[in-house]
């Protein structure tokens, strides 16, 4: 037996994708069955050993600039100590290339930004209290919106699985795609 590279490569991809998709298959059957922060164990049914601990992500609040220029207008109007102005080249790459070794300032715009420190303060402020909020704690302040991501399911399997999906694999009870048939009985021989 030779073991070829490039071969196995290509093999254990095309197997890698194949279940792939199909846990992604066996996670989208799981959406909406289980509740954000849910955490079931999986085990296998030839040992009951633990295969691992199927659970749905419980995400916290997030903070998403949704229009920043139209933040950036309403922080440079209330709170214009919190921006800074910066430059935007607006020429040609070929164009700045040539011309700013001769210090060209018409390839330069001015342009104002929330500094960052206040902008990560802003994010964090609007995600503790559940609503973008301004500096003074003004309410519904524009280019902002707080949001809880969707939890997804998602699987840590147990660090002693492999063997135990093995065991399942040799058993002839597991197929390439997840499926776990139920044992096959014996029926007794009549004589």
């Amino acid at each position: 037996m030779t073991d070829n590279p490039i071969v196995r490569a290509a093999v254990l991809k095309t197997i890698s994708d194949y279940t792939r998709a199909k846990y992604d298959e066996a996670r989208a059957a799981l959406n909406g069955s289980m509740g954000k922060g849910d955490r079931l164990i999986a085990r296998s049914p030839l040992d009951d050993t633990k295969l691992g601990a199927v659970y749905v992500t419980d995400p916290s609040p997030q903070c998403r600039i949704t229009d920043r220029a139209a933040l950036t207008d309403w922080m440079v109007e209330h709170y214009p100590e919190l921006t800074e102005t910066g430059y935007e080249v607006c020429g040609s790459d070929r164009e700045v290339i040539d011309v700013l070794f001769e210090h060209a300032p018409h390839l330069l715009r001015e342009i104002r930004r929330v500094k960052d420190d206040d902008m990560r303060e802003l994010r964090g402020n609007a995600v503790a209290l559940g609503t973008p909020i301004g500096p003074g704690s003004e309410a519904d302040i524009p280019g902002m919106e707080v949001d809880i991501p969707d939890g997804v399911v998602a699987c840590k399997p147990d660090p002693n699985a492999f063997q135990s999906v093995m065991d399942l694999w040799r058993a002839g009870r597991l197929d390439l795609d997840g499926t776990v048939h139920a044992a096959i009985e014996e029926t007794p021989s009549v004589e």
